[in-house]
C-alpha cells in the first residue's frame, strides 16, 4: 500500500493505549494517526504553523496532545481529528508533552526552560515547575502520578514533586544535552539518554547511577523502558536501535535497516513491538524479539539538505529522500535527476573544479561520482558512512569525511586510497579543500576544526557545539564555520580566530562566500538566511517556513537556499526579494537524460 505520509523528518512516534494506533509528529507541521495493524493512514491533524516535535496520547486514548515549534500546544480528538484546544503559553517552541497516569493533568516543556502544568479536563494552566536553565527536551510523570521528571539541554535531569513544585533531585552526569527521560514501572529508577552517546540508569533513592553505557556511535535521541521494566530500547543518529538489559545495561540485541537518523523509539503497550521515527519521514514497526520489520508507515522526506553551484551556474539540489536534481542556470529546468542510487541518506555533494562531475557522499559507506549526464561513473567503497566530500582544486583527488572521524584522500579516477589524513574519533561533518590546494579543513562533532597545511596540523577551538559547515573565501585567506551553537566564526588561513558573527537563534547549517569574498551567507534552523559583510549582518532573508538547511551563491547578486519545507528560494541579494523553486516539479530536459 502506498501512502503519501509525512514529507519532512518524523520526530516522534507513540502508541495509543490500546495498541491499535500510532501517532507521529513531523517537521512538516502535521500529526498523523496510523492503523498499527496494516500501516494505513487514518487521520492528518493540521493546525500547527511550524514543525511538530511531540505527540502523546491521553491515558484513555481519546485525545492527542501535540507541541510545536510555533509555540503552541494542541489538543485533538483522536477519532474525528478535530482540534479541541489550542494553547499558546508563551514559552516559545514546545518540545515535550505528557499526561499524568489518570489524565487529570497534562504538561508541556519548551524553550523557556519551564515545565507547565494544565488541568486535563479544562486545559487551564494550573502551575509551572521551575529549575531548568535551558530548553526542556522531554518529560514524564511517575507511575504513581506524584512526581514528574524532565530532561533538558542544560545537561541535567530534574525530578519534581507535583504537590509542592519543589525540585526533589537534580541528576548530573551527562556531558551533553539530556534528550529523554523515562521511569521504570516501579518508579524507583530513571533511564536517560544524551548526545554524549550514553544511556544511563539512575537510582532515585540515592540519586546515583545504577549503570552508564556508551550505547551508540553517534548522538542518541531517545531511550525508553519496556512496559515490564526489563529492557531499554535506544535509537541514534547511527541509524540503529539497540536493546539493553535494564538491570545492568548489557546489550541484548540490535535492529538495523533505517536509511537515516532514528529520532524516536517507542514500546507497544504489551512490549512485543517497537515503533521508530526517522529523518527519512517514515515510521517503522519492528518485532521486539526478532528485530524483524513488521510494517512501514510511508512518507518521503522532501527536505532540501544540500545545494552546490557548478562553475557554469548549474545547481545540484540534494534532498533527504536520496534524490539529486541538477538544475540548469535559469533554475527553471532539470538537466538530470537520479534517485535511490545510494542506499542511505546523502549527506553532502561537491562539483569537480571543471563542473563536469558531481560527487555525493552517503551514509551507505560510499561516495558516488556522476558523469555529465547523471550516470554513476565511479562508486568509492568506504569503511563506514560518509558525511562530507570535496574535490581538490586540481580535480584529481577527493577529500572525504567519515562517520568514524577519519578523513581520507582518494583518487577521483579510481577511488584508491591515497592517505588517511587524520582520525579524530568524532564524526567528520564537513570538509573543505583550501583553494590553493595547500591544505584543507575538517569539522567534527565535538566542535573542533582540524586544519592541515602541508605537513602541519592543528585543531581550532572556539565553537561550543558540533561544527556542521565550512567554507573558504575564494582567495583562501579566510575560513568560515557554522555550528549548532548558532554562531558563525571566521578564521585566518593559519587558523587564528578573528571574527565572531552572532545573530542566528538556532543551529547554523550552511555557510557560503560570494565570488568576491566580501560577503558571507549563512542559513539556520531559525528559518533565516543572513548576509554578512564587514563583520556585521547586512540583511536577513526571510520566507522559508521551516529550517533552512542549505545555501549556495549563484553569482555576486544572487543566492539559492534550500529548506525542510521542501522548497528552494532564489534570492536577490541587493533587495532581498525571492522566488520559489520546486526542484521536484520542474520539467526534465529530455536530451540530457
Amino acid at each position: 500500500m502506498t501512502i503519501s505520509g509525512h514529507t519532512a523528518p518524523t520526530w516522534m512516534i507513540t502508541w495509543s493505549p490500546d495498541a491499535t494506533r500510532l501517532a507521529t509528529a513531523s517537521e512538516d507541521g502535521s500529526v498523523r494517526v496510523w492503523n498499527a495493524s496494516d500501516g494505513s493512514e487514518q487521520l492528518v491533524l493540521r493546525g500547527h504553523d511550524d514543525g511538530v516535535w511531540s505527540a502523546t496520547w491521553s491515558p484513555d486514548g481519546s485525545r492527542i496532545l501535540s507541541g510545536g515549534n510555533d509555540g503552541r500546544a494542541s489538543l485533538w480528538d483522536s477519532e474525528s481529528g478535530e482540534r479541541l484546544v489550542s494553547l499558546e503559553p508563551g514559552c516559545g517552541a514546545i518540545w515535550a508533552t505528557g499526561w499524568s497516569p489518570r489524565g487529570e493533568l497534562f504538561a508541556t516543556g519548551g524553550r523557556d526552560s519551564l515545565v507547565r502544568l494544565f488541568d486535563g479536563k479544562t486545559a487551564e494552566e494550573v502551575g509551572a515547575l521551575v529549575g531548568h536553565e535551558d530548553l526542556v527536551k522531554d518529560l514524564v510523570f511517575s507511575p504513581c502520578g506524584r512526581r514528574l521528571a524532565s530532561s533538558s539541554d542544560d545537561r541535567t535531569v530534574r525530578v519534581f514533586d507535583l504537590a509542592s513544585g519543589a525540585v526533589l533531585q537534580v541528576l548530573r552526569g551527562h556531558e551533553h544535552m539530556a534528550n529523554t527521560v523515562d521511569f521504570t514501572p516501579d518508579g524507583e529508577s530513571l533511564v536517560t539518554c544524551s548526545h554524549d552517546r550514553t544511556v544511563r540508569c539512575w537510582d532515585l533513592t540515592s540519586g546515583h547511577e545504577r549503570w552508564s553505557k556508551l550505547a551508540h556511535h553517534d548522538d542518541i535521541d531517545a531511550a525508553r523502558v519496556s512496559p515490564d521494566g526489563r529492557l531499554v530500547a535506544s535509537c541514534s543518529h547511527d541509524r540503529r536501535v539497540r536493546i539493553f538489559d535494564a538491570a545492568n545495561g548489557q546489550l541484548r540485541s540490535e535492529i538495523t535497516g533505517h536509511t537515516d537518523e532514528v529520532e524516536w523509539v517507542s514500546w507497544s503497550p504489551n512490549g512485543e513491538a517497537l515503533a521508530t521515527a526517522s529523518i527519512d519521514a517514515k515510521g517503522r514497526i519492528f518485532d521486539a524479539a526478532s528485530g524483524a520489520l513488521r510494517r512501514t508507515l510511508e512518507g518521503r522526506n522532501r527536505a532540501v539538505s544540500t545545494l552546490r553551484t557548478a562553475p557554469d551556474g548549474r545547481v545540484a539540489v540534494v534532498r533527504d529522500d536520496r534524490s539529486v536534481h541538477v538544475l540548469d542556470r535559469s533554475l527553471d529546468r532539470v538537466v538530470w535527476r537520479v534517485r535511490d542510487v545510494q542506499g542511505q541518506a546523502i549527506k553532502d555533494a561537491a562539483w569537480s573544479p571543471d563542473g563536469s562531475r558531481l560527487a555525493c557522499a552517503s551514509l551507505d559507506a560510499s561516495v558516488v561520482v556522476f558523469d555529465p549526464t547523471g550516470k554513476p561513473q565511479l562508486r568509492v567503497a568506504l569503511p563506514t558512512g560518509a558525511y562530507s566530500v570535496d574535490w581538490s582544486p586540481c580535480g584529481s583527488l577527493l577529500l572525504i569525511g567519515l562517520a568514524d572521524g577519519a578523513v581520507q584522500i582518494r583518487s577521483a579516477e579510481t577511488g584508491a586510497l591515497r592517505t588517511l589524513s587524520l582520525d579524530s574519533k568524532e564524526p567528520t561533518y564537513a570538509v573543505a579543500w583550501r583553494p590553493d590546494g595547500a591544505g584543507f579543513a575538517a569539522a567534527f562533532r565535538d566542535g573542533r576544526i582540524g586544519l592541515r597545511v602541508g605537513e602541519s596540523f592543528r585543531y581550532l577551538k572556539g565553537h561550543s557545539d558540533m561544527v556542521l559547515s565550512l567554507a573558504w573565501s575564494p582567495d583562501g585567506r579566510v575560513l568560515a564555520s557554522g555550528s549548532r551553537d548558532a554562531d558563525v566564526r571566521l578564521w585566518s588561513a593559519a587558523g587564528e580566530p578573528f571574527s565572531l558573527l552572532q545573530g542566528h537563534r538556532l543551529t547554523v547549517w550552511s555557510v557560503a562566500f560570494t565570488p568576491d569574498g566580501r560577503r558571507l551567507l549563512s542559513s539556520s534552523f531559525d528559518h533565516d538566511v543572513r548576509v554578512w559583510g564587514e563583520n556585521r549582518c547586512e540583511r536577513v532573508l526571510q520566507g522559508h517556513t521551516r529550517q533552512v538547511s542549505a545555501v549556495t551563491v549563484l553569482d555576486a547578486d544572487n543566492a539559492l537556499s534550500g529548506s525542510r519545507d521542501g522548497t528552494c528560494r532564489r534570492w536577490n541579494l541587493r533587495d532581498g526579494t525571492s522566488r520559489t523553486v520546486l526542484p521536484h516539479d520542474l520539467p526534465l530536459i529530455e536530451e540530457c537524460t
